[in-house]
């Protein structure tokens, strides 16, 4: 489930800090952070029932145990006491001594403190979010992520019928969350409050289409150790709690999401609605993408690109204007196979650049036609660290089509999301790490390899491949620098239409694009901002490594790293750098 604010969601981790073990005397440093740690992780996925089942499907070899009251965790908007408690993080932290610990520890310890800084720097801000956004949003992503709460034993479905019955106080809590933001003259536009209240109304108004119901007697006729009385029991409580107290939480949302719309006005970037709104979405560019580099650095770094991008369609249609003209008209040959033939493709032509991982077992999922227009082309869920065999791959046929399916089942599937996240969670590293990672590490590595690597494996011409690969980028960076110039420049509608036409685009599409970097700002920019830091460090490498750059090389290092804000990935360079230029055979 997606965190309820995108800096705060990190606090869980740290600001239970405190409720560490004492150390013992005879302990070293490095088995005290080795049980600091190991506590940390466990308050963290422990905190509420769906954080848990998406991480453990064994909580019971960590010493956790499910929650079947108030599963959804504790839910207070007392943000005092959050920041009392951020200062003890602290000062837990600090009280380690860095260099007694080994090295994977002290990456470990820079991860917390790079996470515990941006918790700091968002002190005074706790109602900057917005829950109701329309990707990130609470009221969307929440029919997902109960449909895909995994059943292990009989103690998870009794979880899980506890978090239908809690939902109505969670969904209390985002409306309680969104009023407190209105008081303080922080409410959402108009049409994305209306939005997310005709999302509320649709499920509760026909809970018993939503996919709570229509997929769960498949989801139990899978488990075999369920038996048939307890089936026929499970299937009618889930459909009396869904069309009862779920149906009930949508309805009560959706009524908070249009009274406040009625006090919404038009989209409005954050430095133009909020006093300090350009500094707060440089925090977001730490939080989210994980980097402390300065929004204007990011501006150079996207007009470059996507100077580059022009340029090179400019030079293909010189080069090849029959092939250019028909890049428009063509189907590419694998986008029609089913996704489980394109995804087998890929995992056989990655295995040049990337490291081996056995092949690992998925499932890949339709979006429900009826949360099609609310939900992302398509997305990849987690697997829990301990269960990899979990990989679900959810395809919106409503936005793929056969010419995005073969590179989108890339960024979700091999050598992307699925690939990249197994790998890391079988890696010998402190759990700790992944988890307060930011998404522009998972979301960038996906990006990267999917316009790097995915365009090159399609069995298409040259001038296809590039066309097609330079005509999606474009697409990004050019939304991603709308996002920044919104929410950071201050741009009216206006001008981001005035900017459209300047730049040969339909200054027409201004309007559609300046609602969603108003509802979501900095979504763009995590997988813009992802995928420069992640060339940033290969281009280092290769400036710096020359003939003895070696891609495998690379990949594995990257990877091996495991998930870490990108300037730490940047300090862990040189080394890496120079361990190769050691291994380079003499002139």
């Amino acid at each position: 489930m997606r965190s309820i604010n995108r800096i705060w969601a990190g606090a869980a981790a740290l600001l239970m800090l405190v409720s560490c073990a004492a150390s013992e005397p005879e302990m070293t440093e490095s088995e005290r952070f080795d049980a600091y740690t190991r506590q940390q992780f466990c308050d963290l996925v422990g905190e509420n029932a769906v954080n848990l089942n998406y991480t453990l499907s064994r909580p019971e070899d960590w010493g956790i145990e499910r929650l079947t009251e108030e599963p959804f965790g504790e839910l207070d908007l007392d943000f005092t006491a959050m920041q009392e408690d951020l200062k003890q993080s602290r000062q837990e932290l600090n009280s380690f001594d860095r260099d007694e610990l080994t090295e994977a520890q002290q990456l470990t310890w820079d991860i917390i403190d790079f996470s515990l800084t941006t918790q700091e720097q968002a002190v005074g801000r706790e109602l900057y979010d917005d829950l109701l956004g329309p990707v990130t949003g609470q009221h969307t992503n929440m029919l997902i992520t109960l449909a895909e709460f995994s059943f292990y034993e009989k103690a998870d479905l009794d979880v899980y019928m506890a978090l239908l019955e809690d939902l109505p106080r969670y969904f209390t809590y985002v409306a309680d969350y969104e009023r407190a933001r209105a008081d303080a003259g922080m409410i959402a536009a108009a049409e994305t409050l209306n939005e997310a209240a005709d999302y509320c109304e649709m499920i509760a108004n026909a809970p018993e289409d939503c996919l709570l119901i229509t997929g769960f007697a498949d989801r139990l006729a899978e488990l075999d150790w369920l038996e048939e009385t307890h089936r026929q029991n499970y299937e009618t409580r889930n459909r009396e709690l869904v069309c009862g107290p779920v149906a009930d939480a949508y309805r009560a949302l959706g009524e908070c999401a249009r009274e406040l719309a009625a006090q919404g006005g038009e989209p409005l970037g954050l430095a133009t609605c909020l006093d300090d709104g350009g500094k707060y979405y440089q925090l977001l560019m730490r939080s989210m993408v994980g980097s402390d580099r300065s929004l204007g650095d990011y501006q150079q770094l996207l007009v470059r690109e996507i100077s580059a991008g022009l340029a090179e369609m400019t030079a293909l249609y010189q080069q090849d204007p029959e092939g250019y003209n028909a890049f428009a008209s063509t189907v590419p040959q694998q986008g029609s196979l089913p996704p489980e033939e394109i995804i087998a493709q890929l995992r056989e032509a990655s295995k040049d650049d990337f490291p081996p991982l056995a092949e690992l077992p998925y499932t890949v999922k339709d979006v429900p036609a009826a949360l099609e227009d609310y939900t992302s082309p398509a997305f990849f869920m987690i697997p829990p660290i301990d269960s990899q065999d979990k990989n679900t791959i959810y395809i919106n046929n409503a936005m793929l089509d056969p010419t995005t399916l073969f590179t989108t089942l890339a960024h979700e599937g091999y050598p992307g999301h699925l690939y990249q996240t197994v790998y890391t969670q079988l890696l010998d590293l402190d759990p700790l790490n992944n988890k307060l990672s930011a998404s522009g590490y998972s979301e960038g590595w996906a990006t990267y390899v999917e316009y790097e690597y995915a365009y090159d494996y399609m069995n298409e011409s040259e001038t296809y491949r590039r066309l097609a690969r330079v005509n999606s980028l474009l697409s990004l960076e050019i939304s991603a620098l709308v996002d920044m110039q919104v929410n950071w420049a201050g741009w009216s509608e206006d001008q981001l239409a005035e900017w459209l036409d300047a730049m040969g685009f339909n200054g027409d599409a201004a309007g559609d694009l300046m609602a969603h970097v108003c509802a979501e700002p900095g979504n763009y920019m995590t997988y813009a901002g992802g995928y420069l830091e992640f060339m940033e460090l290969r281009r280092t490498a290769e400036d710096t490594l020359g003939s003895a750059f070696d891609e495998m090389a690379f990949h594995t290092w990257l990877l091996d790293q495991g998930s870490a804000p990108f300037p730490l990935l940047a300090d862990r360079l040189d080394a890496w750098m120079e361990s190769q230029t050691a291994l380079a055979p003499a002139a």
